[in-house]
């Protein structure tokens, strides 16, 4: 019976303890991984104030903006500047003529400008079918004179070249009524890089369709790429593609 009694006695020790082993490890465990949580928090919690911090004091630079009648090629960073042959900041308004051959029509251009003055009477219709008189001279980019010497637009100027491809283009749209009474006649200006030419510029007439749109080429050294007096990486670009 004592026995019974000690075994009994033993065996109740025994769990109690086994008990109090494994709940101490828990809670070792859990303060641990508490512990752990805590410090694990605390540093992403600076981690992220830092970086926030840091983007608040290195805001992302802009690019700088271009001058009107001016471009920067995405290829090369080479930077074009065609104001020399507008008639911006000039007291003058700067025309350019092309002939236009077997088109039996000659052409006056402006580049990023009007070549006419404010206030003189452009033809918006075609044989008389639409009102004249509609367009504001101001806004013309170009134009021709017919055989009755009425002054038909040709485009409105903009003044922001862009590339195509390689090619550095100036697009007009909304001139007079096409012989369909439906679109306006358009303009293209495609500027050819021309160290050599004596002049500031020549403009040659190479072809129109359905007497709507029209296309000219400019050649001239101020379509040669340059570099803005701030950027320096890009004259690199420049003798590289030379």
């Amino acid at each position: 019976m004592k026995l019974l009694q000690l075994f009994i006695i033993t065996s109740v020790l025994t769990f109690e303890t086994s008990a109090l082993k494994g709940f101490n490890k828990r809670a070792w465990d859990y303060g641990t991984s508490d512990i752990t949580n805590y410090f694990k928090n605390d540093k992403d919690e600076s981690t992220k104030s830092s970086e926030e911090q840091q983007t608040k004091e290195s805001p992302i630079p802009e690019e700088p903006k271009l001058s009107p009648c001016s471009s920067t090629n995405p290829l090369t960073g080479g930077f074009f500047d065609l104001s020399e042959l507008s008639s911006i900041n000039q007291e003058n308004i700067v025309a350019w003529s092309a002939k236009g051959h077997d088109y039996n029509k000659n052409f006056t251009l402006g580049v990023c400008s009007s070549p006419l003055k404010p206030n003189v009477e452009v033809n918006n219709n075609f044989d008389g079918h639409f009102a004249k008189y509609q367009i504001n001279s101001s806004e013309v980019g170009g134009f021709y004179v017919d055989e009755f010497g009425d002054k038909f637009s040709i485009g409105n100027f903009n003044s922001t070249p862009v590339f195509r491809g390689r090619k550095l283009t100036l697009s007009y749209h909304n001139g007079s009524y096409c012989p369909n009474g439906i679109d306006k006649k358009s303009t293209l200006l495609s500027f050819i890089c021309d160290r050599e030419i004596l002049s500031k510029a020549t403009v040659s007439f190479v072809g129109v369709l359905h007497d709507c749109d029209y296309f000219f080429e400019v050649r001239t050294v101020h379509a040669c790429p340059t570099a803005q007096k701030a950027d320096n990486l890009a004259l690199i670009w420049i003798f590289l593609f030379m």
